[in-house]
């Protein structure tokens, strides 16, 4: 092994944050600044391969062809690659992709979709159905967590919407963060503070809505520093993020210590439970 293998075996040894600096350092030399570019090419050759399994064995359209394809010819190339990645989530190791595998399951979305393949949501004089849909499950999401009874809030402060997944989901409920602290409060630069465990769409949020992030750490176990929290709030926080669990280790944060820190500094609280929320 060589000098530079020598020193990248070693730096994956490293902290990330340390492993990150040496290389920022490093890469100003000629050598090790070769040995990077020879690294990224094979990893981006590898990435490459992965997304594009299909470009040597299936004709590729590139423009609109003069003539259309026959539609069983489109349907069997579809039923085709579907069969083949099938084999990869039927295995049981897809966590996050496919939630239920059930055949019988599978079938009857399918019937749902079909029924309902050419509704548009935004057309609800046309389909008035779909605000039926959405009512009931923002409905039964709401019972589900505590939306009614004794103690809690009045019924008609509770409201939802669905949204096409995850990232839609936090990017709303930031900008609505954003927009209640700057009418209710005037505050004209929004910070929200985060682990640095929470999803990357909070990073995307903070970028969109000119938000500063403020991340903070998490401790032995994983779960956000709860003194760390306190710190980074100031006058200017319009938001708290608490993840339920964590994207990157299924790790629940101290979520019940984080929105009381919250309520008593007069700020929102988020708790991101999109995968395995409702399990919780």
């Amino acid at each position: 092994m060589g000098r530079t293998g020598w020193l990248f075996e070693n730096l994956k040894r490293l902290s990330p944050a340390l492993a990150a600096w040496l290389g920022k350092r490093l890469g100003s030399n000629p050598l090790v600044r070769r040995r990077l570019e020879r690294e990224y090419t094979a990893l981006l050759g590898g990435v490459e391969d992965a997304l594009k399994p299909y470009r040597d064995e299936f004709i590729r359209h590139t423009k609109i062809p003069a003539s259309g394809l026959e539609k069983e010819t489109i349907l069997e190339q579809m039923r085709t690659l579907k069969e083949r990645e099938a084999r990869r989530w039927r295995e049981g190791y897809a966590s996050g992709a496919v939630y239920h595998g059930a055949e019988e399951h599978i079938q009857f979305l399918d019937q749902a979709y079909a029924l309902y393949s050419q509704a548009n949501p935004l057309h609800a004089d046309l389909w008035p159905s779909i605000n039926k849909y959405e009512a009931e499950i923002v409905a039964m999401t709401a019972d589900m967590l505590g939306g009614r009874g004794p103690g809690t809030v009045d019924r008609e402060q509770i409201c939802g919407t669905l949204t096409s997944g995850g990232t839609e989901s936090i990017l709303l409920a930031m900008k609505a963060y954003r927009d209640w602290a700057r009418e209710r409060r005037g505050i004209r630069k929004p910070e929200m503070v985060f682990p640095v465990t929470a999803h990357a769409a909070f990073e995307k949020a903070a970028r969109f809505f000119e938000i500063k992030p403020v991340r903070i750490p998490v401790d032995a176990s994983f779960k956000a520093d709860l003194k760390a929290a306190r710190r980074a709030i100031t006058g200017d926080t319009i938001v708290m993020v608490g993840s339920a669990p964590s994207f990157p280790h299924g790790i629940i944060d101290p979520i019940a210590e984080l929105a009381e820190m919250a309520r008593q500094e007069g700020i929102g609280f988020h708790t991101d439970a999109c995968l395995g929320g409702f399990v919780l």
